[in-house]
């Protein structure tokens, strides 16, 4: 490996914050486990902890996570967590989730998080926002979390969001069929704002990195699309994983990538990944939401 890879690959890892939506649930479509045994997650945190890659992202409603993961963390890693939808706000909504928030530092043995985010942001725009937006404010004025933030999905309602409330960081989705971030207007004020980007679903849920999940019927009506990446693929003379993760590492406005895993081999077959810089010649950037939004994919559609 040259100079120049092993810099690359040391910014890469720097990047990295581990997934671990799948370690005690079942989570994407390529996930046919409901869960990864304890051994391999010992594994996983071997590995990760040998290159110093210390940033975690879980949720309160990922199962079991926190007693899970208490047994592989210490002080110098940094865990993002996600405070889940509310079905009513109140008064009891607040004291719930100190509630749970503090029973999960707890757990997790933790003085704080490094970010607590809300899972569904469109909340803010209801006529309770203002108060789940203080709620947020709370938690880090109490010293519960160093940053504050939100899970997106739509660059329009994220751009409404951020017109009203100030936040330290932002998760959201991107890759190669799902762009619409990388929008002028909306880089233009998260910088204003000092906001860092966390970019999610960097392989669509294994969709962009498992050709046999590709030859499903529902995902058959864009073999034109898949066609077009696989040409990028040969003129790159790159294999789809080293192509998806070339392709959010070069997006310099992404501060950090969340990289979920199935198990310990993907972990390993993501960290020997090449970096190569790409000649994106023909990239597909419009695409239809039926495809690039997990949200939009049935049970019934993807098991045809």
């Amino acid at each position: 490996m040259t100079t120049l890879q092993t810099r690359q690959k040391l910014k890469f890892y720097k990047k990295i914050i581990l997934g671990t939506a799948q370690f005690t649930m079942p989570y994407g479509i390529c996930n046919s486990k409901d869960h990864i045994d304890k051994a391999s997650i010992k594994k996983i945190f071997e590995l990760t902890n040998q290159k110093q890659i210390y940033s975690i992202d879980t949720a309160i409603n990922y199962g079991n996570n926190d007693n899970v993961l208490k047994d592989y963390i210490d002080n110098k890693h940094q865990i993002i967590t996600k405070i889940p939808k509310f079905k009513k706000y109140d008064k009891y909504s607040e004291e719930t989730t100190k509630r749970h928030i503090n029973n999960s530092l707890i757990k997790l043995k933790i003085k704080r998080f490094h970010a607590i985010l809300l899972h569904e942001p469109n909340q803010l725009l209801s006529h309770n926002g203002i108060k789940i937006y203080k709620n947020l404010l709370n938690l880090k004025k109490n010293k519960l979390t160093k940053n504050i933030g939100i899970s997106v999905y739509s660059l329009k309602e994220t751009i409404k969001i951020l017109t009203k409330f100030k936040f330290d960081l932002i998760q959201l989705p991107f890759n190669i069929l799902n762009q619409e971030f990388n929008n002028k207007d909306f880089l233009e004020l998260v910088k204003k704002k000092k906001i860092k980007i966390h970019a999610r679903s960097i392989f669509l849920q294994g969709v962009l990195i498992n050709k046999k999940i590709r030859k499903k019927k529902y995902f058959s009506r864009w073999s034109g699309i898949f066609g077009e990446i696989d040409m990028i693929k040969k003129y790159n003379k790159i294999n789809d994983l080293d192509l998806n993760i070339s392709f959010c590492v070069a997006q310099k406005w992404i501060d950090k990538i969340i990289i979920g895993i199935d198990n310990y081999q993907q972990l390993k077959s993501i960290l020997n990944s090449k970096i190569k810089k790409l000649n994106l010649c023909a990239i597909p950037t419009k695409i239809n939401k039926s495809l690039n939004d997990p949200r939009e994919w049935t049970k019934s559609n993807l098991n045809k």
